[in-house]
């Protein structure tokens, strides 16, 4: 059997047990009959329709992985909350430090204010005296003053330290979770460039056969082998496998804008994936590690968050303790005289703060909060069968799309064969259109079955990984 390189190549390449041969923008290239097995390996070796122009951007799944997580702006803002829940640590440091104040006062008094006191406080015994009217205070008033507090006991303030080291956890579990889940969706994206890639080049291989195999009946039509309906059916096919190499062409594209914008790069940037041969493809992965999953942890997390609330409530309703005090200075004086008449005021105390009665707020906001922990609890059992159920499907999906790899590999070799034996019974004029038609399609059909199976084979993978918490 023969089969041809068709597309736009220029350079040497070598395979072992197949002669080295040369490949142009303009000649086709036969070459020697070889196994299915030896076809799947050259189709997966690397070759690819349209060779990387010099400033095409060789893109390995690191790589990708790589930038598209430097570059997703959810991660980015995801970040930020990290940032701000760091920030909340901070603020609660600072109170347990005294806050000190200073305040400075100028007031002249326009119009002094009068005071009324009674006769009476002026009258001897057995005498009337009319009410004074008496103004107090000087015309200007200058004070300054200096006071602090200091928390001795807050009883609060320990428990929103563990309510802000929960936040933060869980900020940084949500990001791992984030970042998971776009390493999968970039994951996915590179796969899908990788598949379209060899998409394309089993359609360049479907055209070519189409194109010589049109060259085949255009000669025995003119040599009276084959009938005129024939040529058009071949004329027919080679236009429908034109169109379908086209279509690729535009699907690899649109494959690549979607890398391209997962990765944060220009939707004009050209993108090549290096192709992963089928012998590279590992067994059956193992070792699942459930409890590595972040949404377990996230879950755990907002449970915590509920139990700290519950504590938070109840130590709010405890009395606190704090230390206060104050020294101040007033300059009194009708000519503003400030170099004399200063008076001094200095005071020191302990405050206290308890609450005696709240119209049972404490007890319904701590109902609530258990109700909310309830809820997470729910959650927590919920997501933990759910990522059994969801490892447990990955593993047969990815069993099966094991099995059909294998089933595909094993087809190969009997199209190939098929299609070898009807290709030289019709050259040799001994075979018809048909039946060489329909064992090209059979092996077209083989090698597209092949190719799904290696890239469903992959992306189950991947999925089975994810869902173990191994990726």
């Amino acid at each position: 059997m023969k089969y041809l390189l068709f597309g736009h190549l220029t350079g040497h390449f070598h395979f072992p047990g197949i002669q080295t041969f040369l490949v142009s923008p303009t000649r086709k290239v036969w070459l020697p009959k070889m196994s299915g097995r030896v076809v799947f390996s050259i189709l997966f070796a690397g070759l690819s329709v349209h060779a990387p122009a010099q400033d095409t951007l060789r893109l390995t799944l690191e790589d990708a992985l790589a930038r598209g997580v430097q570059h997703n702006y959810e991660l980015r803002a995801q970040k930020v909350r990290i940032d701000l829940a760091q920030k909340e640590m901070g603020k609660l440091e600072a109170r347990r430090a005294p806050v000190v104040s200073a305040s400075g006062d100028l007031r002249t008094n326009l119009v002094l204010p009068t005071t009324i006191i009674p006769g009476a406080a002026f009258a001897s015994q057995g005498q009337d005296e009319a009410d004074r009217e008496i103004r107090f205070g000087t015309i200007f008033n200058l004070s300054g003053t200096v006071s602090a507090t200091y928390p001795v006991i807050d009883p609060v303030l320990s428990a929103d330290r563990e309510v802000a080291r929960a936040n933060q956890r869980l900020e940084e579990t949500i990001f791992e979770k984030q970042k998971t889940n776009t390493r999968l969706v970039i994951a996915e994206a590179w796969y899908d460039v990788l598949l379209q890639q060899e998409q394309t080049r089993l359609a360049a291989q479907k055209l070519s056969r189409a194109q010589d195999l049109l060259t085949i009946t255009t000669a025995r039509q003119e040599a009276g082998a084959a009938l005129p309906s024939d040529l058009e059916r071949s004329r027919l096919d080679e236009a429908n496998a034109r169109a379908a190499w086209e279509q690729a062409q535009n699907q690899l594209l649109l494959s690549r804008q979607t890398l391209a914008y997962r990765c944060g790069l220009s939707l004009d940037m050209p993108i090549a994936v290096p192709n992963i041969t089928p012998e590279g493809i590992p067994g059956m992965p193992s070792g699942a590690q459930p409890e590595l999953r972040w949404e377990l942890r996230e879950e755990q997390l907002r449970l915590d968050l509920s139990r700290l609330e519950i504590d938070r409530l109840e130590r709010q309703y405890k009395p606190n303790l704090s230390l206060y005090g104050s020294a101040s200075v007033q300059h009194l004086s009708n000519d503003f005289a400030i170099w004399q008449r200063w008076f001094p005021l200095v005071f020191a105390g302990l405050q206290t703060n308890v609450t005696l009665f709240d119209g049972q707020l404490k007890r319904r906001n701590q109902e609530i909060a258990q109700l909310q922990g309830l809820q997470h609890q729910y959650n927590l059992e919920k997501c933990r069968e759910d990522i059994q159920y969801e490892i447990a499907a990955a593993r047969t999906t990815l069993q099966n799309a094991s099995i059909q790899w294998h089933t595909y590999r094993q087809n190969l070799d009997i199209a190939a064969r098929l299609l070898e034996l009807e290709q030289e019974r019709y050259a040799g004029g001994k075979g018809s259109y048909s039946d060489y038609l329909n064992a090209e399609y059979s092996l077209r059909e083989t090698e597209n079955n092949l190719l799904r199976g290696w890239y469903a084979f992959l992306t189950a993978k991947l999925k089975w990984e994810k869902a173990a918490g191994v990726f």
